[in-house]
């Protein structure tokens, strides 16, 4: 039987190209190897806390900017010497897309030392990367 006339020959791959592949497939196993290091010995220590009564947050602050404007406000606190703040409450003031830069800002409510606080924290991201965190207090 006579091959077709418009049927191209399959081209042979040359040895530089099934080393290529080699690397290539090797470099996927070795990443997912390495993803399954790292994620398998923390299975299990994530967990979602209790969220107390009355909190509610509204922001839009991942939790780890959240745990720095935390700390930020631990340290201004702590000059007043209160060592125990709670977040009760945060909204949004302005949304990223709202302004140029794509910074926005929230008005968190706080329980420091039974007294409640007001902030205002700001979220600036960085033209090298992260986000600059800034609070100020709010006089209540």
């Amino acid at each position: 039987m006579e091959s077709p006339k418009n049927v191209l020959p399959k081209p042979k791959r040359t040895i530089a190209q099934m080393i290529m592949i080699a690397v290539i497939v090797f470099l996927c196993l070795l990443l997912v190897a390495a993803a399954g290091i790292v994620i398998i010995p923390n299975l299990g220590k994530f967990s979602i806390p209790e969220v107390p009564d009355g909190y509610r947050y509204n922001g839009i602050a991942s939790a780890e900017l959240q745990e720095q404007a935390i700390k930020l406000i631990e340290k201004e606190e702590g000059a007043l010497s209160c060592d125990t703040i709670l977040l009760t409450s945060g909204d949004v003031l302005n949304l990223p897309q709202d302004v140029i830069d794509a910074s926005w800002a929230e008005l968190w409510h706080l329980d420091a030392c039974g007294e409640e606080h007001t902030y205002a924290v700001s979220f600036s991201p960085e033209p090298a990367g992260g986000i600059n965190v800034v609070v100020l207090r709010v006089e209540n």
